[in-house]
């Protein structure tokens, strides 16, 4: 059942993010020019059209909005409506919106109502919170803010989002959606009451950012955060919503909103606004960073760091933007019975909270990541960056943090000063990379030893069982030193990534990265060496914007740390531009890749095997730009390298082949390209195993060879073998499995068998419109498969094909 809700809300998050996008180019357009806008973004999708006109049509109904002043619309919000006023549902007005049935109203704003609703169908039990627009709010301003805060939710899949669950149009034509509904408290009444410490606070807060940092990355800024933003569940889980006034920071449609940047009264929550956002300037991810420190100086003190003369809220922005806020720790020094407090928030903690909270946004925390790592290396007693970065801070740092080693070390200290000080420091480095080796070897130890059969009721072990069993230990805690941890994070995540479990392996590198960072630094060559290896693996994965962010944060470490001619930047210029060629983006991946090749040809004495991979990867690009001759020439060129560095038992050189055999396939040279696969199918055999991703993807390369060469009884058990693989192995929706699915869903339609062949295809092309262009070569090829595939079945007069008539007027 909750698979069956999941798949429901997934596919209104993406029916809304396609919905919100052709209501803005059509928007924007000419009122002449919207019939050519809707005909080419719709297409066939008639229930598409439908809906982003009965939106238009709403928009009509008050298109001079934006002529009025911003006070005319930013009025309601500060003169709200009563909960229960006319024309609400459940008061009066609808009992049901969609496949809900309104229980009651929950919240009111300026522009929008929140009802609780519970859907009306008893198989499906499921609460949710559906918002729409009021009567009485200013029709255009409202609705452009709810299709916008629909599209941001549809881009927000994050199990700390109160995520988008449906959405659709009343009766009336006006926009509704329904989210996840969250049962728990706002932030700070759920740490006040269950007395949670500092350090507790501080945890819970981290995930908080940690979540922002998750919106920033999908360029939304929320602008409105503030502990009743953030409810916690009984279970602990922090849940982040209300996006009313978020924003895009760029995409289809996005501008600057005046309601919350021009002049008048602005949407905000004062208390929580940054300087920027009161004086009306635009808007950034510092101004979130800006939010969260003030939320975490009242989750610190209990108290707001700007409190004006005598309790007026009319000084609060005179305060916000004038008065200095005056240290955590010195906030509650009045208190006597806090004196511990005042202790534990004075040095680093004050420096965190007061450089979130800097009236430039220069000078606060770039990314809402940076406030979370200084805050747990802050817990860990290290250094932090908001402190000025000097010995003596460094040495207190320490001391701190070895209160019991240091007491003892002084003793001897004062007995052999007068040589040993260096010798010193040398040996507790040794010693505590000795003690990280020994907690290693202890940890692998102790798996190894649950391994043995006699302790295993004479079951040997596997691999993957061990591997498991690892993950385990580490998510409870051992062992104990960070820097043991990371590093068997690391090694376990490569293991899993070996073994195509992407997913776990993302999981377990991203464990490894959080650790580095806070113990290295963000920019540490260690951090970007264990950051490049999670990049790697998230773009294998199909998560591409989160590869890229990160691909693009160690190009610019790699170029800082070692210049722009460097092999470490050639490798980074590779990962980049992978990803750029699965988002359809070639011609900034050729341009990347030949700079990397560049890189690698000059440096080849030296770095042999990273030359071999530039010239692979541009091998892909010039196949996918369809340059045949040039791509074989590239494959053969890898291939012959690689044989030459590592034999021709190397996984490597597997990948090789099978590229080679797909080019000369596409080339038409089908003799030659059986035996090449053949060669790759059996190496890869030997070298990863049957129920290897890998491996899927060549068979299924080889199937599209048998179906062109006129042998599709052949090719279908290839291409059903490879889809159980990649459907098992890789995240839904992941661009390979949609080639499969295309590649056996073409098959069958040649094989007249359409109905076996629709699912396939529709899937397909749901997958390659997510992360492509519409008009993209892979999206034409797609959709054009699947209208082949309706055309059959209207001939044969089924349902898909009937309804495929209504909507293209075609019978072929």
């Amino acid at each position: 059942m909750a698979d069956l809700l999941d798949g429901l809300a997934m596919g209104a998050r993406a029916r809304w993010a396609r919905v919100a996008e052709v209501f803005d180019a059509a928007a924007e357009a000419p009122p002449d020019e919207r019939d050519r806008v809707l005909a080419t973004r719709c297409g066939a999708d008639a229930d598409l059209r439908a809906e982003v006109e009965a939106l238009l049509r709403s928009l009509g109904r008050d298109e001079d909005f934006l002529d009025g002043s911003a006070a005319s619309y930013a009025a309601p919000l500060f003169d709200p409506a009563p909960p229960g006023a006319a024309g609400a549902p459940g008061a009066g007005g609808v009992s049901r919106i969609g496949p809900f049935r309104i229980l009651r109203e929950i919240g009111r704003g300026g522009m929008g109502a929140v009802f609780l609703a519970e859907r009306d169908d008893p198989e499906l039990p499921q609460r949710v919170a559906v918002k729409l627009v009021h009567e009485g709010a200013p029709s255009g301003q409202a609705l452009r803010r709810l299709v916008e805060e629909r599209r941001i939710l549809a881009s927000l899949d994050h199990p700390n989002v109160a995520r988008l669950v449906d959405g659709g149009l009343t009766a009336a034509g006006e926009p509704w959606f329904a989210m996840e509904y969250v049962e728990g408290e706002p932030l700070d009444r759920y740490c006040d009451a269950r007395g949670l410490g500092p350090e507790e606070r501080i945890a819970l807060f981290c995930r908080v950012c940690d979540t922002v940092q998750f919106a920033h990355r999908n360029l939304v800024v929320h602008r409105d955060l503030k502990p009743s933003n953030v409810l916690v569940t009984a279970e602990g889980e922090p849940k982040l919503l209300d996006f009313g006034i978020a924003k895009l920071l760029c995409g289809p449609g996005v501008a600057e909103d005046p309601a919350a940047t021009g002049p008048g009264p602005r949407l905000m929550t004062p208390g929580y606004a940054s300087p920027e956002q009161l004086r009306g300037e635009r808007v950034s991810t510092a101004s979130d960073v800006y939010a969260l420190g003030v939320v975490l100086y009242l989750l610190l003190t209990g108290q707001h760091p700007h409190r004006p003369r005598g309790g007026s809220s009319h000084e609060l922005p005179r305060a916000l933007l004038e008065e200095q806020p005056e240290p955590p720790s010195r906030c509650v020094a009045a208190d006597p019975g806090r004196a511990g407090l005042e202790r534990r928030l004075r040095g680093d903690l004050d420096a965190i909270v007061l450089k979130a909270m800097r009236r430039s946004p220069d000078e606060r925390y770039p990314t809402a990541d940076r406030l979370a790592t200084d805050l747990r290396r802050c817990l860990a007693g290290l250094p932090v960056s908001a402190r000025a970065d000097t010995r003596w801070y460094r040495t207190r740092t320490f001391v701190r943090r070895n209160r019991g080693g240091v007491a003892l070390a002084g003793l001897a200290a004062a007995l052999l000063l007068g040589f040993t000080g260096v010798t010193a420091v040398q040996a507790g480095r040794i010693a505590a990379e000795r003690d990280r080796a020994r907690q290693v070897e202890e940890f692998l130890l102790g798996l190894l030893h649950r391994a043995d059969p006699h302790r295993a009721d004479g079951r040997a072990t596997t691999v993957r069982e061990l591997l498991d069993n690892g993950a385990a230990q580490l998510r409870s805690g051992a062992p104990e030193t960070p820097e043991a941890r990371s590093r068997l994070f690391f090694a376990l995540g490569r293991a899993y990534h070996g073994m195509g479990e992407y997913d776990r392996a993302v999981a377990l590198l991203d464990s490894s990265y959080v650790l580095l960072r806070g113990l290295r630094g963000e920019t540490h060559p260690e951090t970007i060496a264990v950051a490049n290896q999670l990049a790697d693996v998230l773009r294998i994965a199909g998560r591409y914007d989160a590869a890229r962010e990160l691909y693009g944060v160690i190009l610019a470490a790699r170029r800082a740390e070692y210049g722009d001619r460097s092999t470490e930047v050639a490798r980074s210029l590779n990962g980049l531009a992978m990803v750029l060629r699965m988002q359809g983006g070639y011609d900034g991946a050729e341009k990347l890749l030949r700079e990397a090749l560049a890189i690698d040809r000059a440096r080849v004495a030296a770095e042999p095997a990273a030359l071999t991979q530039s010239l692979n990867n541009l091998g892909h690009v010039m196949r996918e730009r369809g340059d045949l001759a040039a791509a074989e020439a590239l494959h053969r060129e890898s291939l012959s390298a690689r044989r030459a560095l590592w034999g021709p038992e190397h996984f490597e050189v597997s990948v090789s082949l099978g590229n080679l055999a797909g080019v000369l396939r596409d080339r038409g040279e089908y003799r030659a390209a059986d035996s090449v696969y053949r060669e790759a199918l059996e190496l890869r055999r030997r070298l990863v195993g049957e129920q290897h991703p890998d491996l899927a993807t060549d068979r299924a390369g080889y199937a599209l060879l048998l179906h062109r060469r006129g042998e599709p009884g052949a090719a279908e058990p290839l291409y059903r073998q490879a889809l159980a693989v990649h459907r098992r192995a890789l995240p839904e929706g992941h661009p390979v499995t949609a080639a499969t699915q295309l590649g056996l869903g073409r098959l069958l339609v040649d094989l007249e068998r359409p109905a076996e062949a629709e699912p396939l295809l529709r899937e397909a092309l749901a997958s390659r419109e997510r992360v492509l262009p519409a008009d993209h070569a892979q999206v034409v090829e797609a959709r054009r498969a699947l209208d082949a595939c309706l055309a059959m079945l209207a001939r044969a007069g089924r349902a898909g094909g009937a309804a495929w008539v209504a909507q293209t007027g075609d019978i072929r």
